[in-house]
């Protein structure tokens, strides 16, 4: 599949803008040259001063949070945790100058903007600290389900994390 999903450009809402099901990339994109050999890993620092040159609003992702091995290292290597690396995440996204929220007033002009984030991750921890930090409150978070949602879950479950 693509990462690209089929978008409603004239959408005057959040909720006319995607058309269907989001996609997912699995590809590599021919501009980034040979598709069997590994591209270069970029610094986060690096990438988001390269999104904000070019004007592209992000949507970065903090993986692997809920992976034992993934504590273990922060505390045992760099005598930290978790919740200090999603303020690090955020801190690095606000310095460089994303914007943590979009109003509905300014739908329209969501693509134009070129420093709109949403903070996804698939650890409902990292989820609840970034809403509750004082730092990262009013950045959007998108939290990612594992799995299919249980009925019995609502969506004001999802949005009081």
């Amino acid at each position: 599949g693509i990462m690209e999903s089929t978008m409603n450009t004239s959408a005057t809402t959040l909720n006319q803008f995607l058309l269907g099901p989001p996609g997912f990339r699995s590809n590599p994109l021919p501009s980034y040259g040979d598709p069997t050999s590994c591209q270069n890993l970029v610094a986060f620092r690096e990438y988001l001063k390269y999104a904000r040159k070019e004007g592209l609003n992000v949507i970065p992702e903090l993986k692997d949070t809920g992976e034992p091995r993934v504590e273990r290292f922060l505390r045992r290597e760099l005598e930290t945790d978790i919740y200090a690396l999603a303020n690090e995440f955020s801190r690095q996204i606000l310095d460089h100058g994303f914007e943590p929220k979009v109003e509905e007033a300014d739908w329209n002009n969501v693509g134009k903007y070129g420093r709109i984030t949403i903070m996804q991750t698939f650890d409902r921890r990292i989820a609840s600290h970034w809403k509750r930090h004082e730092s990262s409150a009013d950045i959007r978070v998108e939290f990612m389900w594992k799995s299919y949602r249980p009925k019995s879950v609502t969506n004001l479950t999802c949005t009081s994390l």
